[in-house]
């Protein structure tokens, strides 16, 4: 059974905002062994939490780059079945290769089984980006950031012109057009 986000309205009565079709969770280096760690490891996390708390009842893990032999979407797959997620409610995207390519190929999933509505997984610093590309995708997102250390000043600037860059590149943009 979905899970409906509720607000308070005027009044003060609990009222239905929208539901969500499946937690989707996006791929990110996986470290030697083919265990995720780092970053994975909280992206993974944060997804079993979500799936714990009722968000949704599906978890999808999209990432097809393989890191020491591993497809993102099985190394996430198996570390969300030993956050006590049940196999058979997590589907496995394993052909993208970038964020615009995830937001594709889980579009292409939720269109199959008339899904809508997404819970976007990911780091804080990389959801802008993965919004924007699956909106385009004809994905409704609510947000799940995933909290990243605290780096300096000029690591944030990279990071958002990284952000900036790989968004175009995505697109198949040129710099200036």
């Amino acid at each position: 059974m979905k899970k409906a986000l509720t607000a308070r309205d005027d009044c003060g009565r609990l009222v239905r905002v929208v539901s969500i079709d499946a937690i989707v969770v996006l791929g990110c280096r996986i470290a030697q062994g083919g265990q995720p760690a780092g970053a994975a490891l909280r992206r993974v996390k944060g997804a079993a939490a979500a799936y714990h708390s009722g968000l949704a009842p599906w978890v999808i893990a999209s990432g097809g780059r393989c890191w020491h032999g591993v497809a993102e979407a099985d190394a996430f797959r198996a570390q969300l079945m030993h956050e006590q997620v049940p196999g058979d409610r997590v589907l496995v995207e394993r052909v993208s290769m970038t964020t615009r390519s995830n937001a594709n190929r889980v579009a292409e999933l939720f269109e199959v089984r008339q899904w809508r509505r997404a819970a976007l997984v990911s780091c804080d610093w990389h959801l802008p980006r993965a919004e924007r590309c699956f909106a385009e995708a004809g994905i409704e997102c609510v947000l799940v950031p995933v909290a990243s250390p605290a780096v300096s000043r000029f690591q944030r600037v990279l990071r958002g012109l990284r952000e900036q860059a790989s968004y175009r590149l995505d697109r198949g943009l040129r710099f200036g057009g």
